[in-house]
């Protein structure tokens, strides 16, 4: 009953992943049940692609679960071999690579409305799923410039920036870590 799209798809990859640690299939089971959900309400064409936010306002596509549903798509395909699932990962990825990431840069911008407008905003939330997702699909420049961008554009004195304690902006750094910290291990990258 949870309108937040994100919110569902970071329950969908708990699940996945605790089935895939246990193996307990009913995890996942309930994994693919409620990503099968969320893709259903929050997938369309409207912007060439993309997942909504919230549903069922479905006023803006935003990384925050793009990035996010890439990645539990991923987990499916890893845990059922659906090759649907590594589509819609490879889907949802795109859409947020075409419209949301500054190829030039390796910047993540938050969100696009409906009416076409793009917030730039980028955070380190995003910076992070969407290392994340590139390095369940193998993209690695792309994953490379993100993480680059983080590092070179959005941290002050070698330090990741300070969103405060309050809300769910003070987590964000550690999803960012998080990701990071997988690519690099996936990929065999040591820090400079």
């Amino acid at each position: 009953y949870n309108g937040y799209n994100d919110d569902d798809l970071w329950a969908v990859m708990v699940f996945a992943r605790g089935g895939q640690i246990t193996g307990k299939m009913a995890y996942c089971n309930i994994a693919k049940a409620n990503f099968d959900m969320v893709y259903a309400r929050a997938w369309d064409l409207n912007l060439g692609g993309g997942l909504y936010w919230l549903s069922p306002k479905n006023s803006s596509k935003n990384a925050c679960v793009n990035g996010p549903g890439a990645i539990a798509a991923g987990l499916l395909y890893q845990v059922y071999g659906d090759t649907g699932y590594f589509t819609k990962a490879t889907n949802i990825y795109a859409w947020e690579r075409a419209v949301l990431y500054n190829s030039g840069t390796g910047r993540i911008y938050d969100n696009i409305n409906t009416n076409g407008a793009v917030d730039q905003t980028p955070t380190t939330y995003n910076q992070g799923t969407f290392i994340g997702a590139a390095d369940f699909l193998g993209q690695t420049n792309d994953a490379l410039l993100a993480a680059n961008y983080t590092m070179n554009s959005m941290s002050g004195a070698g330090f990741m920036p300070r969103y405060g304690i309050g809300g769910n902006n003070s987590i964000f750094n550690s999803i960012f870590i998080r990701w990071l910290a997988k690519f690099m291990k996936h990929r065999g990258i040591t820090a400079p």
